[in-house]
């Protein structure tokens, strides 16, 4: 799970950067000024560190599950774009937050919403490589946290 701390912020700052860009330009619709969420993101840091690192954190949940749908050819874009600013590669990033499934399931508990997100958003997806066990477990993991986090 990428852990995003004041010293690594703008690496990751940047990365989210590269990836957005990629993606807005391939997009046929355009993005508001205001909805942009590298402006987002640049606003939230004059008001918040931890709300600015909080808001990359999800951001680049949201970019890595966008680029789901991706082609090979935008994937082989994208990971020359990383590279030419000397930046790790998609799947190298992509490692990291598929690690969440695996922690989950040894730890037998979700912590937070992050992970929660993180796995439904791989349980949404028909074609995620995980077995109809770990399906069925992190599945009821997610019941547990949302009923869990209902509680007063």
């Amino acid at each position: 799970m990428l852990k995003i701390t004041n010293d690594n912020y703008l690496f990751y700052k940047q990365i989210a950067e590269v990836i957005w860009k990629l993606i807005s330009e391939k997009n046929p619709y355009a993005i508001p000024e205001e909805a942009d969420p590298v402006n987002i993101l640049n606003k939230s840091e004059r008001e918040s560190q931890a709300k600015a690192r909080t808001g990359l954190r999800l951001m680049l949940d949201d970019l890595f599950s966008m680029l789901d749908d991706a082609g090979l050819e935008e994937m082989a874009e994208l990971d020359a774009e990383l590279r030419k600013a000397k930046l790790p590669s998609l799947s190298e990033l992509l490692a990291e937050v598929k690690q969440v499934s695996a922690k989950v399931l040894k730890r037998g508990k979700i912590r937070n919403e992050r992970e929660w997100y993180v796995v439904t958003e791989l349980l949404g997806r028909i074609d995620a490589p995980v077995s109809g066990d770990d399906r069925e477990k992190l599945g009821q993991l997610c019941l547990e946290f949302e009923i869990k986090k209902k509680k007063p």
